[in-house]
């Protein structure tokens, strides 16, 4: 008998401002799945990463997630 694998994906598209100094200063989920289960989480998450100052700007991302049993 064969092993069953399960694969679970989650994404999530962001809408990410980032200032000139290059810290984000906003985070709107655009789009997730599963819808607003893990939305808090990945705006906390997103608000720490530090990107090369710059000009400020609006930037969307996808981020997707998988994980296989």
């Amino acid at each position: 008998m064969a092993a069953t694998t399960t694969t679970t994906t989650l994404y999530f598209t962001p809408e990410v401002t980032i200032e000139a100094d290059g810290h984000v200063s906003d985070v709107e989920i655009l789009e997730a799945e599963p819808k607003r289960v893990f939305d808090r989480a990945v705006k906390t998450a997103l608000m720490d990463w530090k990107f090369e100052p710059g000009e400020k700007g609006t930037h969307e991302v996808k981020l997707v997630f998988k994980n296989e049993d």
